[in-house]
């Protein structure tokens, strides 16, 4: 009996030890509204330094169909950028601009909800599934506040 009560505690114990670690931060998936596949073909992407104005760029990135997923859903085209480093986060200021028409779309001041979650423990050693979501962006110096558990947030970009 007391047997099975210490294999009980050591069980507990070893299960319940676990790390916390930081959920990534969510990103803003961009969408094109009603263009043409030829109208995005090509993307550019600039970030820049935080809170600088857009005025201190630190680099530019091409988007094309090679480098980023494209999912068209009816009249709107999605981009999904599988490089972190393109991601939009709070670490800097971006913009992104179509060469078709020149539309170019600003985005600063992101301010995320950091969300943290504990590892199972000595036998679940993966982490589980989590991000931590945007409360808020500047969108072109307008303050933009996505719907609270939408899941994923979307830069709408209408032609």
């Amino acid at each position: 009996m007391k047997l099975w009560i210490c294999l009980a505690v050591i069980i507990i114990i070893l299960t319940s030890c676990g790390n916390t670690y930081q959920c990534p931060k969510q990103s803003l998936i961009t969408a094109y509204v009603s263009y043409t596949d030829m109208e995005i073909d090509t993307i550019i992407l600039r970030r820049f330094t935080l809170r600088s104005n857009f005025t201190q760029k630190v680099d530019s990135t091409i988007l094309t169909t090679n480098n980023c997923q494209v999912i068209r859903r009816s009249d709107t085209v999605e981009l999904f950028l599988p490089d972190i480093k393109n991601r939009f986060t709070d670490e800097y200021d971006w913009q992104i601009v179509n060469p078709f028409d020149q539309k170019t779309v600003s985005i600063s001041d992101m301010v995320f909800q950091i969300e943290e979650k504990k590892s199972g423990g000595l036998f679940s050693m993966d982490p589980a599934a989590c991000f931590s979501p945007i409360l808020s962006y500047k969108r072109d110096n307008t303050i933009v506040t996505p719907a609270p558990n939408s899941g994923n947030s979307y830069l709408y970009i209408h032609k």
